[in-house]
């Protein structure tokens, strides 16, 4: 037995134990694998955010498209009839009280303009749903990056507004709904440009209804501008242009 042990103590003591050469190989090539291997997942998981922040932008793109056409398509103009021999009416009708809000007014970042498309939850007569909507950007103070902004959207009820008129007492501040968000800044711009054209397809970064005899534009382009997490000075950028269909009405058919 005693044999046994000293002949295997023997053999133990007679093993090759690894270089220094060999350690700072082994650790050479370990070191280079997982590089490798984490240089591979930190790509993979920036593609998944890059394409997660593209996705959320084409979808906040989508909504914001869909509630600016559906408004601007409705676009509300007032035409006062005027009388004529078989109409039976004996003078021309006077403009509606508040007829000065049912004017269209444009910036390059805001419009204003009257529309039936009011967003409601009431089944109210139709003339009670005419609504002055205006779209305009605010920037987003509670956003973890600065230079962030919301299109913001307003509605308010064109009966409310010459309520408050009539009975002078303030008008309450409709709440503002943001449409999209994380736009940047681009080009001076806050995140959104929109570029009014006329009937002869002139285009102008404003509009005064008031100014143009009271005309609408024939249509509106509007650009959005969102953060780009991969470059900042390429952002994610939708542009699309909706015609302004005015919807026309007299008086008596709209105004009670």
């Amino acid at each position: 037995m005693l044999c046994t042990s000293r002949g295997l103590t023997q053999r133990i003591a007679g093993q090759k134990a690894f270089t220094l050469l060999e350690v700072l190989i082994s650790i050479f090539i370990l070191v280079t694998v997982l590089s490798t291997v984490f240089a591979s997942y930190t790509g993979t998981f920036r593609i998944i955010d890059e394409t997660e922040s593209q996705a959320e932008a084409y979808r906040m793109a989508r909504i914001a498209v869909q509630r600016i056409r559906e408004d601007l398509e409705a676009v509300f103009a007032y035409v006062p009839k005027t009388s004529t021999p078989q109409s039976g009416f004996g003078q021309p009708e006077e403009p509606p009280a508040g007829g000065e809000l049912l004017s269209f007014i444009g910036e390059p970042n805001s419009l204003r303009f009257p529309t039936t498309a009011h967003v409601g939850f009431d089944t109210e007569a139709r003339s009670d749903r005419i609504a002055i909507v205006s779209y305009e950007t605010r920037e987003d103070t509670e956003a973890l990056v600065a230079g962030r902004y919301f299109l913001n959207r307003k509605d308010v009820r064109l009966n409310d507004l010459i309520r408050d008129e009539v009975t002078g007492e303030p008008a309450e501040e409709p709440p503002a709904h943001p449409v999209c968000k994380n736009l940047v800044k681009y080009q001076s711009l806050d995140g959104v440009k929109f570029t009014y054209y006329n009937a002869d397809d002139e285009e102008d970064d404003r509009w005064d209804s008031t100014e143009q005899e009271g005309a609408f534009p024939r249509k509106v382009q509007v650009e959005l501008y969102f953060a780009n997490p991969s470059d900042a000075q390429t952002p994610f950028a939708f542009t699309f242009t909706v015609a302004v269909h005015a919807e026309t009405a007299s008086k008596k058919d709209r105004f009670s």
